[in-house]
C-alpha cells in the first residue's frame, strides 16, 4: 500500500515537471512562420575592464523587456582558436522577432534608444548589423 502511494506521489511529481518545464521559455511563434533574426556585433574600446563588460551586457539584457522581442542572447566573444573568427568584435547580441512590426517597435522604443546611447561611448566603432529571416 504505501509504495503504491509513492510511486503515485513520484508520477504527480514526474506530470508536474513536465507540465512547469513544457511553459518555460518564450511564447511560441506562429507555426511554420518564419522569425526575424536581428544580430548586432560591437567593437568595444580597448581600455575597458570586466566591470564595463559586466555592465554593457548587463545594459543589452534590459532589451529584453522591450515589446515585440520573442527571445535574445548576449555574449562575449568564443575563443574557439577557428581562424575564421572576426576578431574585431567583443560583443555580440541576437534578439528574435516574430515579424517585422516588431523589429520596427524594437527600434523606435525608448529603452532601446536610451541604452544605444548609454553604450555609444564604450565604442571603437559602429556596431555591426545582420538580419535575416529564418528558413
Amino acid at each position: 500500500m504505501i509504495s503504491s502511494v509513492f510511486r503515485t506521489c513520484k508520477l504527480l511529481i514526474a506530470i508536474g515537471f513536465v507540465v512547469a518545464c513544457g511553459q518555460a521559455g518564450p511564447p511560441a511563434a506562429p507555426t511554420g512562420s518564419p522569425l526575424l533574426m536581428h544580430d548586432v556585433y560591437l567593437d568595444l574600446n580597448d581600455n575597458l575592464g570586466h566591470k564595463d563588460y559586466a555592465w554593457a551586457i548587463e545594459m543589452l539584457h534590459g532589451l529584453r523587456d522591450i515589446e515585440g522581442v520573442h527571445d535574445m542572447w548576449v555574449g562575449k566573444r568564443a575563443e574557439t582558436g577557428d581562424p575564421r573568427l572576426d576578431g574585431a568584435y567583443d560583443l555580440a547580441l541576437h534578439v528574435v522577432f516574430v515579424g517585422q512590426d516588431d523589429l520596427k517597435n524594437y527600434d523606435q522604443a525608448p529603452k532601446h534608444q536610451e541604452i544605444r546611447l548609454r553604450l555609444k561611448p564604450f565604442l571603437a566603432a559602429p556596431p555591426r548589423v545582420f538580419d535575416y529571416w529564418t528558413h
